[in-house]
């Protein structure tokens, strides 16, 4: 190994530490205040915390708010969902004609695609 190369003792001793640990062989200390991590899930959740969170924090400008809802758009669709998924705006038929469809397909509400979630 590199480490015996260069005779530094510390680095010698981080060595020997790093193999303990890919042959899970590293004593682990209780109540020591580190959170022990065991799947790769919870590390992706530990290193990486929400996106949506951390998208909720930004802001984008544009000279005009189509471009903006285009990236919007891009974002939701290849950051946040895995699969498509249509959702209608009325699924009661008497609630119906209470709002024409022109109406709701005319609303754009910020951070949401135009007239329809997907």
């Amino acid at each position: 190994m590199r480490a015996q190369i260069i005779g530094d003792e510390k680095v010698q001793e981080f060595s020997e530490k790093l193999l303990q640990i890919g042959k899970d062989t590293y004593p682990i200390v209780e109540n020591t205040g580190y959170n022990v991590i065991e799947t790769p899930e919870q590390l992706i959740n530990e290193v990486y915390p929400s996106i949506a969170e951390w998208l909720r924090e930004r802001i984008i400008l544009a000279t005009k708010n189509d471009i903006v809802n285009g990236i919007n758009m891009k974002i939701i669709q290849e950051m946040i969902l895995r699969e498509d998924k249509i959702y209608m705006p009325m699924t009661d038929e008497q609630e119906s004609i209470n709002f024409p469809t022109e109406f709701l397909n005319s609303l754009n509400v910020q951070g949401m695609p135009l007239h329809y979630l997907k």
